[in-house]
């Protein structure tokens, strides 16, 4: 049944979200995004070039292409199904497309939060806590569009 509530999600997601069939990234559940909020605030965080490096090597080289080639073969198989549904495809018959389409989101996310706790462990409590200060908020990109 989880899969099936994911699948689901992934797909309406997809379908609301991107429209334009250009590549964008959908994530199974929005999270916060620290280094937008370092990009303008790493001198108020407190933020030492050491911590940036330990970032880019132990996060950025190590998590995004994991979670990005995820993102990536879900919305190869988003584009599928977006075809088949406006052929008249039922949900049964797209129902292993939708079971791939959830799986790889799950793990995508999976990549999101372990990232996020590296982090948070490379930072320390104290510069973490200033970071969520500054209100962390998801992606612009994932704001829903306004009708």
């Amino acid at each position: 049944m989880k899969k099936i509530i994911f699948a689901f999600m992934a797909l309406g997601l997809s379908l609301y979200a991107n429209n334009s069939g250009k590549f964008k990234i959908d994530e199974l559940v929005i999270l916060p995004h620290p280094g937008k909020v370092l990009k303008f605030h790493a001198k108020e965080v407190g933020v030492t070039k050491d911590d940036m490096m330990r970032i880019r090597k132990e996060i950025k080289a190590v998590y995004a292409p994991k979670f990005q080639g995820k993102i990536r073969e879900a919305f190869t198989i988003e584009q599928k199904v977006k075809r088949m549904v406006s052929k008249g495809k039922t949900p049964s018959e797209l129902k292993d497309d939708l079971d791939k389409i959830a799986k790889l989101k799950r793990e995508a996310i999976d990549y999101r939060i372990q990232a996020l706790n590296k982090f948070r462990e490379i930072l320390g409590e104290e510069k973490w806590l200033k970071i969520v200060k500054y209100k962390m908020k998801p992606s612009e990109s994932h704001k829903p569009c306004k009708r």
